[in-house]
């Protein structure tokens, strides 16, 4: 399994949330007491030194990355990706600005081994990308499942980065001692992002509420984002998350189930 915190330099939280937990394990648990191997990583340590998103380019928006790329971030992202080429199951953690519930993401849900991930993580709500992106972590490293853990920088985003974290190795197996309860999860499926005009933007429903065919969910600059039927659940919404896009949209599908 393997842990990746700080992705980005401006969620501070993720990677001490990571840090926390890897010296927690190292204190309770000798290497023979763990069911199989943990690998936790930091990942853009330039970008957190500086306290910034990233240095040259978004680390999250570069993969497969490129190992020959002058730029940074962008030969990053192939490094990670050559390391974690072979790990059965991986959590990466992000903060954000926008509103609530945390919520889980992936690009891969057809694969069971994120289903059981995202069943065993504290969220209710799991958002399949599906080919909406194909410059992220989960859409590059199919086994990956993402966390958006809460509001950047605040003490309840790294209380629950570090308890996904925990509920993550205990759901696979690697904390053997550790009981964690697989809880019923409901999917939604994105299917567009929707843009901002650089204007005075306004949000008019919260994250993963099912909008009314015919109302505004989100406007700017008079440009008004209408919820239809198969595009009436805001996902990752927010009026000063993203520079160009409010967030996603999409609809519900259905629930994971515990086996």
């Amino acid at each position: 399994m393997a842990v990746i915190g700080g992705t980005h330099g401006d969620e501070p939280m993720t990677s001490e949330a990571v840090e926390n937990f890897y010296d927690d394990l190292t204190v309770e648990y000798s290497e023979s007491e763990l069911n199989g191997e943990a690998k936790f990583i930091i990942a853009n340590e330039r970008a957190i030194e500086k306290g910034v998103r990233f240095t040259e380019a978004d680390l999250n928006r570069s993969y497969p990355g490129d190992a020959d790329s002058s730029k940074y971030e962008v030969s990053l992202a192939a490094r990670i990706v050559e390391e974690l080429a072979d790990y059965d199951a991986i959590l990466s953690i992000h903060s954000t600005k926008s509103a609530p519930p945390e919520f889980a993401i992936t690009s891969h849900m057809d694969k069971p081994v994120n289903r059981k991930s995202a069943l065993h993580l504290p969220v209710s709500y799991f958002v399949d990308t599906g080919s909406l992106r194909e410059d992220t972590m989960d859409a590059n490293l199919d086994n990956t499942v993402t966390i958006e853990a809460g509001y950047q920088g605040s003490k309840e985003t790294k209380d629950f980065a570090y308890e996904s974290i925990r509920r993550f190795l205990a759901g696979h197996g690697v904390l053997a001692d550790e009981n964690v309860e697989a809880t019923e999860t409901e999917v939604i499926k994105a299917v567009k992002e929707i843009g901002k005009e650089h204007g005075e933007p306004h949000v008019y429903y919260n994250n993963f509420d099912t909008v009314p065919n015919g109302e505004v969910i989100a406007e700017d600059n008079g440009i008004k984002h209408v919820a239809r039927k198969g595009e009436n659940i805001p996902i990752l919404i927010s009026e000063e998350g993203y520079e160009d896009i409010f967030g996603l949209v999409g609809y519900r599908t259905g629930f994971l189930e515990p086996s």
